[in-house]
């Protein structure tokens, strides 16, 4: 029974400063935890606008704009990998950046 299921084993993640962003819209906050989760149990994150518009039931275009936000906001950065020898792209490698978790918090005494 346990081969027939299909669906992801790992949680999502977003961290505080993600989740209360505004700059955000709700599609890209889940995207981010998608992408940290994948970062979590793979290490690295090779994942398409199109797999990513399929689970989250939006446009590849749309999973694109979100992307390209992540990175503009500093929260991601994306490269592309290409077949050897060639310009023809292998796919995107996508990086998460460090959260200063010290922003945006009281002060200690």
């Amino acid at each position: 029974m346990s081969e027939e299921f299909k669906g992801v084993n790992y949680y999502l993640f977003i961290p505080a400063q993600i989740a209360h962003d505004d700059r955000l819209k709700s599609d890209a906050k889940m995207i981010y935890g998608e992408i940290a989760a994948l970062a979590n149990v793979y290490g690295k994150v090779f994942i398409s606008n199109a797999k990513l518009a399929l689970r989250y039931n939006i446009r590849k275009e749309t999973v694109s704009r979100h992307i390209s936000n992540l990175e503009a906001l500093g929260y991601i950065t994306t490269e592309l990998q290409y077949k050897p020898q060639s310009k023809v792209v292998e796919g995107r490698l996508i990086n998460l950046l460090p959260i200063d978790h010290m922003v945006n918090t009281p002060m200690t005494e």
